[in-house]
């Protein structure tokens, strides 16, 4: 395949998991030689860390604007960047603005729009949606798990191709700043990573650790705001003091070494009670060898195999049952989370799906 550019539109205003995917499809892509450029919001996060990773980014269409001006603005615009670009494909990740991909690539031979759908809820069984991720607005469609596909071919939509790619990451790196979270030593550590919004599950969490009670482990809630939810980090607080787990339980926020932080991690865990689609967390502690305890949220039942275990419902006690499987089978765990990632969450496997979806896509 000859070296190919992509404009890759995604306009998020947060840093989360879908700002993650489009990054990481970027980084995948590059490494098969092709280019990618990024549509995004001046200032966003996205756009501060595409430009750090050494990636041109547009940044002039306002798709959020629903102004019926503003989009023909934006259409002409569009038109113009792909002209002088010389792009020969478009990748979009939200559905604000994004009508626009449609017509524009009818204007450029053999010009490409493939949606991808991150967002964790399905979307409505609606003729604008079926207007929108059929053959009118794009060429083809990606979910980011299975769950997600089966809720786009739910739409009815006839003549489209729609498949799946899960998340793929880069491996973690260490960056050599110094960890101090005064872990107790001669414990296992088992991990929580990620926002603490009730939908995580840290009470869960909490009551299933409770329940495990074994001296030998200790529970770390690395939570990446501690002040983005604080009447949940009261209620977190507050069960801890209940019930005398200030010595089992270490909460910390943001830090700045996270595979620092993760080398010192034998168990993850991920008690979601909705959500998880991406799934990024899973990816990231697969990367670093750690095995997972993982609920049946979302796409988490999709990505397990002999590297994690999974909850057979949301209970803190089914929780805390496959907490115990997985600590007494720990090692054989251990020794298929670095197979696992390589072969499905790795960016090789990542963009090389990608490119199997286009390539299907353009021998139709």
């Amino acid at each position: 395949m000859k070296n190919l550019r992509f404009l890759l539109a995604i306009n998020t205003r947060w840093w989360n998991a879908e700002a993650h995917y489009a990054l990481n499809l970027g980084l995948a892509l590059r490494t098969f030689g092709h280019e990618s450029v990024f549509l995004i919001n001046l200032g966003s996060p996205i756009c501060k860390r595409a430009i750090e990773q050494g990636f041109e980014v547009i940044t002039d269409l306002e798709l959020d604007n629903s102004k019926p001006w503003v989009q023909w603005n934006n259409y002409q615009r569009l038109l113009r960047h792909l002209q002088a670009g010389g792009f020969n494909h478009l990748v979009s990740f939200k559905s604000a603005g994004s009508w626009i991909f449609g017509p524009a690539r009818r204007q450029f031979i053999g010009m490409k729009h493939i949606k991808i759908r991150g967002e964790a809820r399905a979307p409505r069984r609606n003729w604008l949606n079926r207007l929108a991720y059929g053959p009118v607005g794009c060429d083809g469609v990606l979910g980011v798990s299975r769950l997600v596909q089966g809720w786009i071919e739910g739409l009815g939509i006839k003549d489209q191709p729609v498949g799946h790619l899960f998340y793929g990451a880069p491996e973690l790196v260490d960056c050599g700043e110094a960890v101090l979270l005064n872990l107790p030593r001669g414990k296992k550590i088992c991990c929580l990573l990620g926002r603490n919004q009730p939908v995580k599950g840290h009470l869960e969490c909490l009551e299933a650790f409770r329940l495990l009670n074994r001296e030998d482990l200790h529970l770390l809630f690395l939570i990446k705001d501690l002040a983005e939810f604080p009447e949940q980090l009261k209620a977190i607080e507050a069960y801890i003091k209940t019930w005398g787990m200030a010595g089992q339980v270490t909460l910390k926020g943001p830090v700045a070494n996270l595979a620092g932080v993760l080398a010192q991690v034998d168990l993850g865990l991920i008690p979601s009670l909705g959500s998880e689609v991406n799934c990024r967390v899973m990816v990231e502690f697969l990367s670093q060898q750690i095995p997972v305890v993982v609920s049946p949220a979302g796409t988490l039942p999709e990505l397990v195999r002999n590297q994690a275990v999974l909850a057979k419902d949301f209970s803190a006690l089914a929780f805390k049952t496959a907490m115990e499987q997985a600590l007494n089978h720990l090692e054989e765990l251990r020794a298929n989370t670095r197979i696992d990632y390589l072969e499905r969450f790795s960016l090789n496997p990542f963009g090389q799906g990608f490119l199997d979806f286009l390539a299907q896509i353009e021998q139709r």
